[in-house]
């Protein structure tokens, strides 16, 4: 009876706490999501990319194996006319200045809002969120809008706010991935930590 017990509590239990019980590397924050829709039983996804630079595909890609560490179902850069639903990302990036002893945000002209991954395109290789002489770590907030192929329609959305923990773009993307996947398709009303 006590391994019964245990076989259905243990797994009920772990599934309970999934969701807060990640921490994604390059990025430290908090994500709240809507379901505004129903989704589809086939829950591929495809990354949109309106930027096809290199260093933004590579960017991604690594956005999207974060997705694919968290179980979500999604293609490759290449492949996404496969998929029957489209992820678009929407971010800014507010850097903040030390100031004496405490820090203060600016937007600079620097700081700026993205479609996909340009802002990890701070050096000519693309990878490295260089910091700013006298700066703290970049405050970064993204927007995820899942949609179904072919239509407008926001079925699923997702909101990150978080602060930089790694130089490497790369990191940052893959963290950021991790996060939304977590967290994809459900309904999270109360910002949860990342």
């Amino acid at each position: 009876m006590k391994h019964m017990i245990l076989r259905v509590v243990g797994p009920l239990f772990a599934a309970l706490l999934a969701p807060m019980a990640y921490a994604g590397p390059g990025c430290d924050g908090t994500i709240i999501a809507t379901q505004l829709h129903p989704l589809p039983a086939n829950r591929t996804v495809a990354l949109d990319i309106a930027d096809n630079s290199p260093e933004n595909q590579a960017l991604g890609e690594r956005f999207l194996a974060g997705l694919r560490e968290a179980r979500v179902s999604a293609v490759d850069l290449r492949n996404a006319s496969a998929a029957p639903l489209r992820l678009a990302l929407r971010t800014s990036v507010l850097s903040r200045m030390r100031m004496g002893g405490g820090t203060a945000n600016f937007a600079q002209p620097a700081d700026r809002h993205w479609d996909d991954f340009g802002w990890g395109r701070n050096d000519p290789a693309g990878y490295h969120m260089t910091p700013r002489p006298q700066r703290g770590p970049n405050q970064i907030a993204l927007r995820a809008e899942l949609t179904q192929a072919g239509s407008a329609q926001v079925l699923w959305v997702a909101s990150v706010q978080c602060r930089q923990t790694s130089e490497d773009a790369r990191d940052v993307a893959f963290g950021l991935g991790l996060a939304i996947g977590k967290v994809f398709g459900q309904q999270v009303g109360q910002p949860l930590r990342f």
